[in-house]
């Protein structure tokens, strides 16, 4: 099964369903589709989910116990998180958490921005969600992002290994957004 924790508008969703559509047999028993917000799933039910009986919504909210999200430990093969992590008031908590939900060997999958842009800042600046991080010892200065240093340091004190930085055209790089990350089985 795959997880996605706050999935928002889906924008990171189609490109995963993308990636599973163009790879013969890739296709998930279960896809979980999960925000906070009953809205956003409502509307990848409606646009997402057609043709794909596998497709499902649930709330979630990836600071809590993943037993109080109706989903027990060590249900996924893969956890995906789009742009949402960086809002985690307490990211070691909320990355142990989501390491909880993995099953031995299982993929942790992040694609988050690890440098401030003022456009960025603008823009999403203005949601209270974005500023829950900040100030942290392990984001930024001036904003909730984490570097790809810090992220290094987040995950392996939260107990992955294997931790890659891949750009987004898929080569092994540091400095660059789209980061995998590799649950210890």
């Amino acid at each position: 099964m795959i997880v996605e924790v706050g999935g928002g508008t889906g924008g990171g969703t189609r490109a995963v369903l993308d990636a599973l559509a163009a790879s013969p047999g890739a296709l998930p028993s279960r896809y979980l589709f999960t925000d906070v917000s009953r809205r956003f799933l409502e509307r990848a039910a409606a646009e997402l989910g057609p043709g794909r009986p596998w497709f499902e919504t649930a709330l979630y909210d990836a600071e809590r116990p993943a037993e109080e999200n109706g989903l027990g430990p060590g249900v996924a093969d893969v956890v995906v998180a789009t742009n949402m992590l960086h809002a985690a008031a307490d990211l070691p908590a909320a990355l142990r958490e989501l390491g909880r939900l993995l099953k031995p060997g299982g993929r942790l999958v992040v694609n988050e921005l690890i440098a401030n842009q003022d456009f960025g800042t603008l823009v999403f600046g203005l949601t209270d969600g974005w500023w829950r991080g900040a100030g942290a010892p392990e984001r930024l200065p001036h904003g909730p992002l984490v570097g790809v240093d810090g992220w290094r340091a987040l995950l392996a004190a939260a107990g992955y290994s294997d931790i890659r930085v891949i750009d987004l055209a898929g080569r092994r790089a540091d400095g660059q957004a789209g980061d995998r990350r590799h649950r210890a089985g």
